[in-house]
């Protein structure tokens, strides 16, 4: 069963682009704010970044994976596609491991640190 969003041109490399923004997002940004405000509450604060943009990062790589399978039917056309919803689909796990990891880290380190 296929979506019309996984049917689009630029499903099979969601999973690969957003991947790479929402990382590199979650880490500016948890960066950032874990340093500007230093309180008790940054642990809500990174878990819920956290979970934010890991939802985007799963959400492109599932649509990466439902896309290998649909578009055009010529044979060429149908292989690139596979191709490349394998290698986005591979790079969003990994960005989403390493969004776990980064969260986990968060969590784990001393708060308000000088």
């Amino acid at each position: 069963m296929s979506t019309p969003l996984a049917e689009t041109r630029w499903a099979p490399w969601a999973g690969l682009f957003l991947g790479a923004i929402a990382w590199g997002a979650h880490h500016q940004v948890g960066s950032n704010l874990v340093y500007l405000r230093c309180s008790l509450l940054d642990a809500w604060l990174v878990v819920g970044l956290g979970s934010a943009f890991l939802l985007i990062t799963l959400a492109a790589t599932i649509l990466s994976w439902r896309s290998r399978r649909t578009g055009q039917v010529t044979e060429h056309s149908i292989e690139m596609r596979r191709f490349a919803a394998w290698i986005s689909t591979a790079g969003g796990s990994l960005f989403a491991l390493a969004i776990t990891l980064q969260t986990i880290a968060g969590l784990l380190a001393p708060t308000c640190a000088p």
